[in-house]
This record gives C-alpha cells, structure tokens and sequence, in this order.
C-alpha cells in the first residue's frame, strides 16, 4: 500500500493505494490512520513541513528549491514554516519569536497550519526511525509540475480551470480519476474536505505509487536532505517519472 496525505478542515486527508485501487478516505488524526494502514504501507507522502530549522535567516533550502522549480506561477504556493522554537510557541507569540530567531515573520497561512505541524512532529518523534523512513513531506504543486515535464500548471488549483487541469494530468498516470473524486465528493461532505484537498491527496497517492514501482523516479528536494535537530528529514520529494 502506498498513502497520499493532505489537511482538511476535519482532520487529514488521504488516497489509499492498493492492488491499483486508489480510494480517497478522511481520518480525524495521524495516529488513526497509522494504526490502521501503517503496517502494510510502504511509502507515505504528505503536504505538510517535517522537519524545520532551529533558526537563522537562510531557512530550508528544500522551500526555496521548490519556489524556484514552481516560478512564475505557483512558487507563492509554498509557505516558510516556522523554525522548531516558534512551531511550540503560543500561537500569538510565534511570529515574534520566529523573527527573533530567523529576522522572518509568519504569515497567516503558515500560522493558520501550525497545529497540523505540530501534529505532524509529534506523530513522527514517537514513531520507531523504520516507521520514519516511510513518511516523507511533498508538495502537490511540485509533484504536479514534475508530471508535467517541468512546467507548472496555469489556473489556480481553487478554480473550475485548475481543477480540471490537474485531474486531466492525474488521468494520464492513472485513468479513472474522475470517477475516483466524483464518488469521493458525493461520499465526503465539503465541510469535511475540498475538492482541491481531495486533489491535492491524489496526486502525492499518485507519486507515492510511481516512486514504489519505479524507485529511480523518486527525487528530492536537495539531494541528499540534510536532518534537523531531530533527525527528521528538510526536504520535499517528488517524483520525475
């Protein structure tokens, strides 16, 4: 099995691949899922900062390597996490304290994910370093410029256009997606998740697939990541099939 993973406003996303059945399930938690899916999953991707600096102003180098790769269009689409002493800040005392230790404020999309990142550190700082080396950060926008041979996409993934722009590619690498999101979306409430969050867990389902069946393809965002503090990996994968 292979797991794309996404945020949503009730939780967490994800595209369960299997046997080449990819189906599109909401969990409340990180733990849930594990618990369930962990031990048979050989490669799970998900859209959310893993490891993060201890502070100083260069930050991650995996952020401005995809900002650069996503140029002109789509680099605004990924966000400066926090540095690891901001992340356990109070929430109204993290930008400060980020600017403090990095010269960087938060902006509020980044402040408005940290209880997922924080969710997301602990998740992996409790799991064993085998269970770990499962588990690797991407991004969506990234993998979905890497499938289209290195050019980002045009429309806005919140957009009618966007959204058929990505399903279109998605059905290349894997026919059915639309039926796949259609019975998702009648299944999966929109105060639970949008469709670009149904998307977004698509397309890592797609590249955790490809990097299983295709190892070479795998790429990451620098190569080799360098480890925080914690020994958690500061890069964002992707697949270059």
């Amino acid at each position: 099995m292979t797991i794309g993973i996404d945020g949503c406003k009730s939780g967490w996303v994800a595209a369960l691949q299997q046997s080449g059945e990819i189906r599109l399930e909401v969990f409340p938690d990180l733990d849930q899922l594990w618990q369930q899916y962990g031990p048979t999953c050989t490669l799970l991707l998900i859209d959310m900062p893993i490891g993060v600096s201890d502070g100083g102003p260069e930050g991650r180098s995996c952020d401005r390597l995809a900002r650069r790769m996503l140029s002109p269009r789509r680099h605004s689409s990924v966000f400066t996490p926090p540095c690891r002493q901001a992340l356990y800040a109070p929430i109204l005392e993290a930008s400060a304290v980020n600017y403090q230790l990095t010269g960087k404020k938060l902006s509020r999309q980044t402040i408005n994910i940290m209880p997922k990142m924080r969710e997301v550190d602990q998740w992996l700082r409790n799991l064993p370093p085998t269970a770990r080396q499962r588990i690797r950060e991407s991004h969506p926008e990234v993998v979905f410029t890497a499938l289209n041979s290195g050019t980002p996409l045009f429309f806005n993934k919140k957009s009618k256009e966007g959204q058929s722009e990505r399903l279109n590619l998605l059905e290349q690498h894997h026919p059915g997606m639309q039926e796949i999101l259609k019975e998702a979306q009648n299944r999966i409430l929109r105060k639970t998740a949008l469709t670009d969050d149904l998307i977004d867990a698509l397309v890592l389902g797609i590249a955790s697939k490809i990097a299983t069946g295709s190892p070479d393809c795998g790429q990451s965002l620098p190569h080799p990541p360098p480890l925080d503090a914690e020994g958690l990996r500061m890069e964002i994968f992707y697949v270059n099939p």
